[in-house]
């Protein structure tokens, strides 16, 4: 997951300092299986001929998404270098989609959502300014 945005500190004579801003997410995931079938006849003499491998590729699944967020919170500073904060994203969209070749040979499959949320991914943080 990798998160890119900014936030705008509104100016505030109080300890409370309003936050807004932006982020634009991205995800990423692939997952991978390899598991050879093979057969194994005990009759045969030798064991080129007992050993048969009948499955030798990788399966795949990949999960790609990205989108945009908006951002809205606050910061309570205790002194001037520690600060507790909260936010939350009080709107948030994300496209995602699913890529699975589930063996060689056989036909790519692909699946694909677009995300609304409200008022998700609330974050509490302890701040320390240098």
């Amino acid at each position: 997951n990798l998160n890119i945005g900014g936030e705008y500190h509104f100016l505030s004579e109080s300890k409370l300092t309003p936050i807004l801003g932006i982020t634009l997410p991205f995800c990423y995931s692939r997952w991978s299986q390899y598991d050879p079938t093979y057969n194994v006849d005990v009759t045969q003499t030798s064991v080129d001929k007992a050993v048969t491998i009948t499955d030798v590729g990788n399966r795949h699944i990949e999960g790609i998404g990205f989108g945009i967020q908006g951002v809205a919170g606050g910061e309570y500073a205790f002194s001037d270098r520690l600060y507790l904060g909260m936010e939350i994203k009080p709107i948030s969209y994300m496209y995602a989609i699913s890529i699975a070749t589930p063996a060689p040979g056989l036909e790519t499959r692909k699946a694909d959502t677009h995300l609304i949320g409200f008022f998700t991914q609330p974050v509490i943080k302890l701040g320390i300014k240098f």
